[in-house]
């Protein structure tokens, strides 16, 4: 350990998955942001990559500078998991440091959990939705009261309009900051994501698949999707800023691949002018896979997807039944889809396609529609994809602020299994039994498609 200082100590939790083999993405986005951010404004920031670490947590922090400030992220399925490290780090610094950083932590699950989690006494701030609006003024608080009964003094006195945060004030009381205004409306205005800054526990050029967002927030009304609370409004990147960061990418020389998020497809006319470009550069070979409406995909946009050297594509395609679709809120033809599928695939795109089991409405009926759609669609087993994913209430989703209107009973609230892998809500529709044979044979038949088909893109 080196007595340093460092402003701020951003934690990727370890939240990789084996299955991803040589797939090395990028950290969390969110992270990358807020060092771009603390870097332009003059202040110090290092990334902890536990996902290539398998060293005791305590023994990564004896090598590293003393932060001010630890920031952790997390996601539903690991927020047990983070809030231990968090505990953990308050324990260490406290013994072997003469004192604390002031530890914060944010993400999905954090902006509409917590309350939860200042409960848990693992951190002392939670971050609410995106934070380049507020990163440098919470770094300069820190500075000016380093002790956090002194910080939270400053905040409660004039912190109202420059965070979006909560916290527990001297008497237990939960105390709320959030406001739009701290919603940066032009995403051009936000420096690249911090990718020249590797983790300082991992070698250098550890990643080779890098994440873009193009867009924040989403018009579309999908029940199992937070993103509308979690963005509150829908911004787009311009296409020449994109563009911009893309080729940055290549211009590294350590990526092999890169996706575009989210819904490439919400705006049409972005999504032909940023193709346009890409096309029109020429240098710009890495190959790339990008989130979208497969039903807004005509053979015009399929054919600037392959000119863009576009190579796959994931699309949420849930259900093959109009009533499971209508209720969850995704309202697309399942006609469209197929005929967008078929687009992408005489154009040499591969599809990774998501569904979801366990959805309001559910019944071994409308499971076997999906089977059917699967079987007799355009993707081709052994080189397309699939995944079953179960029904997740995340918190901040209508499945979970609505799930009583819904009819869904949520069986298992240990969040370790809010991970779309296990079958945690009850339907009125279909008995639970019934709903964990249906998605035992879902599994079966993502095995049996995907078998024999060779690890290459993945979104």
């Amino acid at each position: 350990m080196t007595t340093s200082s460092l402003d701020m100590l951003l934690v990727n939790p370890g939240t990789e998955l084996a299955e991803r083999g040589t797939w090395n993405r990028e950290p969390p986005l969110g992270l990358l942001y807020i060092a771009a951010v603390l870097e332009r404004d003059g202040y110090s920031c290092q990334i902890l990559e536990l996902s290539a670490d398998e060293r005791p947590f305590e023994e990564i922090l004896a090598e590293i500078p003393i932060p001010r400030i630890i920031g952790f992220t997390c996601l539903t399925n690991t927020v047990k998991k983070t809030l231990v490290l968090a505990g953990r780090a308050r324990l260490w610094y406290a013994a072997n440091a003469g004192g604390k950083p002031v530890l914060v932590m944010g993400g999905p699950h954090v902006t509409f959990s917590f309350k939860e989690i200042l409960v848990a006494n693992m951190v002392d701030f939670c971050f609410i939705g995106e934070t380049e609006g507020f990163i440098s003024a919470f770094v300069e608080a820190c500075e000016e009261s380093p002790d956090v009964a002194g910080l939270k003094k400053r905040l409660l006195a004039s912190g109202k309009s420059k965070f979006n945060i909560a916290f527990l004030d001297a008497n237990g009381t939960l105390v709320v900051f959030n406001s739009d205004a701290l919603f940066e409306k032009n995403l051009d205005a936000i420096p690249f994501p911090a990718r020249h800054l590797y983790p300082i526990n991992a070698p250098n050029h550890i990643y080779n698949t890098a994440t873009v967002i193009v867009n924040r927030g989403c018009p579309n009304q999908c029940i199992f999707c937070s993103r509308q609370a979690l963005f509150r409004k829908c911004r787009w990147r311009s296409p020449e800023n994109v563009l911009a960061e893309i080729k940055a990418i290549h211009d590294a020389g350590t990526y092999e691949y890169y996706n575009l998020y989210d819904n490439l497809t919400v705006s049409r006319e972005f999504m032909k002018d940023l193709l346009q470009s890409i096309i029109e550069d020429g240098g710009m070979t890495l190959p790339w896979g990008a989130e979208l409406r497969a039903d807004m995909i005509d053979e015009s946009l399929a054919n600037l997807l392959e000119k863009a050297n576009c190579k796959c594509i994931a699309t949420g395609i849930e259900s093959a039944n109009e009533g499971i679709l209508k209720g969850a809120g995704k309202f697309q033809d399942i006609t469209k889809v197929k005929k967008g599928l078929e687009q992408l695939k005489a154009h040499g795109i591969m599809v990774q396609a998501y569904f979801v089991i366990g959805l309001p409405g559910e019944t071994r009926a409308t499971f076997e529609e999906t089977r059917v759609f699967i079987k007799n669609g355009p993707l081709e087993p052994g080189k397309d994809k699939i995944d079953f994913f179960a029904a997740t209430p995340y918190p901040g989703s209508a499945l979970y602020d609505r799930r009583v209107e819904l009819g869904i009973e949520i069986v298992d609230f240990d969040f370790d299994h809010f991970d779309c892998q296990h079958v945690i809500c009850k339907l009125p529709t279909i008995s639970i039994a019934d709903l964990q044979d249906v998605w035992q044979e879902a599994k079966r038949i993502e095995r049996d498609f995907n078998a024999g088909r060779e690890r290459a893109l993945s979104i």
